[in-house]
């Protein structure tokens, strides 16, 4: 149990996670090794699928408490929704406009299977670094996952949204070209326009997305519905 006297949770191998994850923050060796002493044992006393799957559920909870995306630095898309959430009961009390900017990268899986996942791994960054850099101080960049990305932009109208839209485009597509990527972005936007849910507006987003890649990808889509 823990200082509140709940019960901590466990991991499938009788690892209490908080422990798991303070070890990792603190980097302190002796703890470590005692949970990869555990983790040997569990793999002598139990079938082995067993144990792949206690630890990869272990991992997924792991993940969901994350707030960043470690690979780039952004908001994970749980910690997203949940920023989402809150603006939006903001700008539905105060009367404040909220726009999304949904990314998915066109071309990157050739990139993954014709240069590497290294090379893959680069593209993402770049995309990141310049969402995190090139997004007002308001704005919020998450990674919603693989090559897709999302940005929260409190008090913004469409129109504000859209002129970001074009500046990732105008601005960010030729340095990757420089780098020897050829990868493009579909781009979705929508705009707060009533009592919406966060899986709402992404999803009407997202629409977006989807039409500018079934209408010859690289390009900018305003969801309206």
């Amino acid at each position: 149990m823990n200082d509140t006297g709940t019960e901590q949770p466990k991991s499938g191998i009788g690892i209490p996670i908080e422990q798991i994850v303070a070890t990792a923050r603190k980097g302190e060796p002796d703890r470590a090794q005692f949970h990869f002493d555990r983790i040997k044992q569990a793999l002598r006393e139990k079938p082995l699928d067993q144990v792949a799957e206690a630890l990869g559920q272990e991992f997924a909870n792991l993940e969901e408490q994350r707030d960043e995306d470690p690979a780039t630095g952004l908001k994970t898309r749980i910690s997203g929704i949940k920023i989402l959430d809150q603006q939006i009961a903001l700008a539905t009390r105060m009367g404040h406009s909220l726009s999304v900017i949904m990314l998915d990268l066109d071309g990157f899986k050739q990139v993954n299977d014709t240069q590497g996942h290294e090379a893959g791994n680069q593209v993402i960054k770049m995309w990141a670094d310049f969402l995190n850099h090139e997004t007002s101080r308001e704005a919020v960049a998450c990674r919603y996952g693989g090559d897709e990305f999302f940005v929260i932009m409190p008090g913004s109208t469409i129109d504000e949204a859209t002129g970001l839209a074009k500046r990732i485009s105008t601005e960010l597509q030729p340095k990757m070209l420089e780098s020897g990527f050829k990868v493009t972005a579909s781009i979705g936007l929508s705009t707060l326009t009533g009592d919406e849910t966060p899986d709402e507006l992404l999803a009407r987003a997202d629409r977006g997305v989807l039409d500018a890649k079934e209408n010859g990808k690289d390009r900018i889509v305003v969801s309206k519905t």
